[in-house]
């Protein structure tokens, strides 16, 4: 779990090097603490997350 952890900081530091409007920011923050969640069993709810993930998902790519 560590080291998929590791890989997944690293996969998303590098994804700040693209040009990214604050809305794909944001998307990709609550990725990254949705995916921590999951990979270290934090409850969480998996329907509302995945529904805001949705919500945040359209607004970054109207927002290129």
């Amino acid at each position: 779990v560590a080291n998929a952890l590791q890989l997944l900081n690293d996969l998303f530091d590098q994804l700040h090097i693209l040009p990214l409007t604050p809305e794909s920011i944001e998307f990709i923050e609550k990725l990254r603490e949705y995916t921590e969640a999951k990979l270290t069993n934090n409850p969480v709810s998996d329907e509302q997350v995945l529904q805001e993930l949705t919500k945040l998902l359209v607004r970054a790519l109207r927002s290129i």
